[in-house]
């Protein structure tokens, strides 16, 4: 395990590269040159390594022993006056300052406490964050707080004791991160060894290429965090193929320009999981996500064009692929593009399952081929419902309109609307959710299917029953009709776990229906157990936010 140093202004490639008076000057060579396992190649922030040929990562880690390159990490700044308003998004910068290369991708902590990811720097004096600032409004604040990158630490503690070159001036440089600049250029990285390589606070720009940086592991992936990726012209920032990809609190812009339809940030082409966390992607001159064959991106508090609009849409997945769910929690979706949050293209068996949907706590969204389902609020604005009286605030919007041709597609392939799980009494019990329905509903339009044991002896000895609700609902006479429900009943042989599961098999080019997530089990109300319109992972199933509903015997998670 051996630090490598890089300082563009004292160093040069012919060095060993092992300390800061024999330096290399760029990182380039520094990523082409390293041993491999447990190697970190520290890259001071003067350089801006202008290429004139590619950059290929060609050497490897293992799972215990990365091989690292790292833009020497910037320490805290403090922030000696700023300006917050709850609600906002935009924070005033008294001291001023910023700029995107310093600042971008970094987490800063607000008056209230919270973490905040910088995802825009608009001004010298004002910075974008990821999410609504939840604290009280607040002028000429002394104590938000800039964080140090994970590294600083470790960085600081190495021993220059012996050298001339001191690592206190390299951290004494300004916060501009260390750049990677292909000069618009047909040149790109290239990382098709590097299944363990960790690259972290550089800014990559600038390819005329097709893609910006290269993937194509057949394995693990690489990392890439706290980086700001810029491409400016009609070409990808990354291409996927037959490999995996891992960001953290990364930015990534595109040219913002309509005509770019080749301006897409991540295209996945083949066999690619993308696990994208703490990360802004915008102003793709078509879509920042796009995923071909058997791809699937995991976001984890993520912006997607919201700080600037993606053209095309905000994720497009192409014809035949037959994409596992993607599961994503905390995410905003900006949806102004051409295609609006997404373009399906046809793809099969396909879903988005989004918890804390537009970073709106307790509020979900699923997307599918048939349409949306959604928790919206029972306000009685538009064409939602008001609350019902004992039920919840919030209500599961169904949106199915997208292809009628699907209006029996969610029954064929079995997936639910909702899938609740609870423990239940050995008795029996009548499981009740009421409906407010735009439109008339047969029993095959809209229906429960409940699983429970019927025939209990050992643990290794037992029978599931289905029975599945009769119900026919009528349409709605006002938002405030809630007349009508579908339920069924149960009757456990033993005191065991039971299983809700909710259909929905109606298309209507106008037409909403509403779901009441409070249950009522034997007539009393019990709190919300359907939160989501199909759920998170949870155990390997599909489960929706079951709060402790009970049928009088036990309640709980299982």
């Amino acid at each position: 395990m051996t630090d490598y140093f890089v300082d563009e202004v004292n160093g040069a490639d012919i060095n060993t590269g092992l300390d800061t008076d024999n330096a290399w000057a760029t990182a380039a060579y520094g990523m082409s040159n390293t041993t491999g396992a447990g190697d970190t190649v520290w890259i001071r922030r003067n350089v801006s390594d202008l290429r004139a040929a590619g950059v290929t990562v060609n050497r490897d880690g293992t799972t215990s022993s990365k091989l690292r390159f790292i833009g020497w990490p910037r320490g805290t700044h403090a922030i000696a006056s700023s300006d917050w308003t709850n609600g906002s998004t935009t924070v005033t910068i008294d001291d001023g300052g910023m700029a995107k290369d310093s600042e971008i991708g970094r987490w800063i902590v607000g008056p209230d406490g919270g973490y905040y990811l910088i995802t825009n720097v608009t001004a010298a004096d004002t910075i974008i964050i990821d999410r609504k600032y939840a604290g009280a409004t607040v002028s000429n604040d002394a104590t938000a707080v800039i964080q140090a990158d994970e590294d600083y630490a470790e960085a600081q503690a190495i021993d220059d004791s012996a050298w001339t070159i001191k690592l206190s001036t390299w951290t004494a440089d300004s916060d501009v991160m260390a750049s990677i600049d292909f000069n618009n250029a047909n040149l790109q990285m290239d990382i098709n060894t590097g299944y363990f390589v960790e690259i972290k606070n550089l800014k990559i720009h600038n390819s005329v290429n097709l893609e910006l940086i290269n993937v194509s592991t057949n394995g693990e992936c690489p990392k890439f965090i706290g980086c700001y990726f810029v491409q400016n012209n009609n070409r990808n920032v990354f291409q996927v193929s037959y490999g995996s990809l891992f960001l953290k609190r990364c930015i990534m812009t595109g040219s913002g320009n309509v005509a770019n339809t080749g301006n897409s940030l991540i295209n996945s082409t083949t066999h690619g999981m993308i696990y994208i966390k703490d990360s802004a992607l915008y102003d793709a001159g078509a879509y920042p996500l796009v995923g071909l064959v058997n791809t699937q991106y995991i976001l984890d508090n993520v912006n997607l064009g919201i700080e600037g609009r993606n053209e095309a849409g905000d994720l497009y997945v192409k014809l035949n692929s037959f994409s596992a769910p993607y599961i994503w929690k905390d995410v905003r979706i900006e949806g102004g593009g051409t295609n609006g949050e997404w373009n399906d293209a046809g793809a099969y068996h396909f879903g988005i399952y989004i918890e804390n949907y537009q970073k709106q706590l307790g509020y979900q969204k699923t997307i599918r081929r048939e349409g949306d389902i959604v928790t919206v609020s029972a306000d009685g604005a538009g064409d939602r419902p008001s609350q019902r009286t004992g039920g919840s605030s919030t209500v599961l919007e169904i949106t199915f309109d997208n292809n009628a041709s699907l209006e029996a597609y969610s029954d064929l392939t079995e997936r639910p609307i909702f899938d609740i799980r609870l423990i239940a009494p050995a008795a029996s019990s009548t499981y009740r959710f009421y409906i407010n329905s735009e439109g008339a509903l047969t029993a095959n339009d809209l229906y429960i299917v409940g699983e429970y044991v019927i025939s209990y002896d050992a643990v290794d000895e037992w029978a599931v029953k289905r029975v599945v609700s009769t119900n026919t609902v009528s349409a709605r006479a006002n938002a405030a009709d809630w007349s009508q429900y579908i339920e069924v009943t149960v009757a456990p042989a033993v005191e065991s776990p039971i299983r809700l599961l909710g259909y929905c098999n109606y298309y209507h080019a106008t037409n909403n229906i509403y779901i009441d997530p409070v249950v009522s089990i034997d007539g009393s109300n019990y709190a919300d157990v359907v939160t989501q319109g199909g759920g998170s992972l949870v155990g390997g199933q599909m489960v929706n936010g079951l709060k402790g509903a009970s049928g009088g015997g036990g309640a709980g998670w299982f």
